[in-house]
């Protein structure tokens, strides 16, 4: 009787351990975070999409006005709620979403992420990451996870956004964005070789020649230059 009750409970005490390590990898992922592709959308509008898919989803926009960002023409769109998308003016798609969360406070993005969240909320849910100073701004950024589909379109260049108080670096606003982040990455994307969404006229910082006339290259000789 006492061997027969012995192996019953030890049975049952190897299912409790096992259960306590799958509980425990799950925290343990939960703790790590990570960014996920439904994060690189807001409200039904993502990345990439048509300014017609934008107008069908939020509808038209109280007003906007063309302006460039780091060279890249583009057209804003104002929502209510300080709420502005960014269309490219050369493909007419969504390249920038900014939701200033102060006007939304009740508004959860993930995992209870709102306005006021802390440092350490947001690297739970979305993953350790450096503050970095972008422009005298203090943001958390995350590029967007490789897609597995092979038929899916690149988006090297998706990123979120997360812009911190400067005082106790809780979260404040929300940012998606495909745009060039400084005038060094502009330059650095005109230079590849297929560049998505660089306005062509700013391609080249080089200065066009190919009006002017042709002239030889002058030749030093004795008397001066020919």
């Amino acid at each position: 009787m006492r061997s027969m009750w012995f192996r019953r409970n030890a049975a049952l005490f190897a299912v409790l351990l096992v259960l306590l390590f799958l509980l425990g990898g799950t925290n343990g992922a939960q703790a790590a975070g990570r960014v996920t592709e439904g994060d690189f959308s807001f409200h039904g509008v993502a990345l990439g999409d048509s300014a017609e898919q934008l107008h069908k989803a939020w509808g038209e926009p109280v007003f906007h006005k063309d302006t460039r960002v780091h060279g890249v023409a583009v057209r804003t769109e104002s929502y209510p709620k300080d709420v502005d998308v960014m269309v490219s003016r050369r493909t007419d798609r969504v390249v920038d979403i900014r939701v200033n969360l102060k006007w939304q406070k009740e508004l959860e993005l993930r995992n209870h992420v709102k306005y006021g969240a802390t440092s350490a909320w947001l690297q739970r849910t979305y993953g350790k990451a450096e503050r970095q100073n972008v422009g005298g701004v203090f943001y958390y950024i995350y590029g967007r996870p490789a897609s597995k589909k092979q038929t899916a379109p690149s988006r090297a260049h998706d990123r979120l956004l997360l812009e911190l108080d400067s005082g106790d670096w809780h979260l404040v606003r929300f940012r998606l964005t495909s745009l060039p982040l400084t005038d060094a990455e502009a330059d650095a994307r005109a230079d590849e070789a297929d560049p998505e969404e660089i306005d062509p006229l700013i391609e080249s910082k080089t200065i066009d020649t190919s009006s002017l006339p042709k002239t030889e290259t002058p030749k030093l000789t004795m008397g001066g230059l020919s």
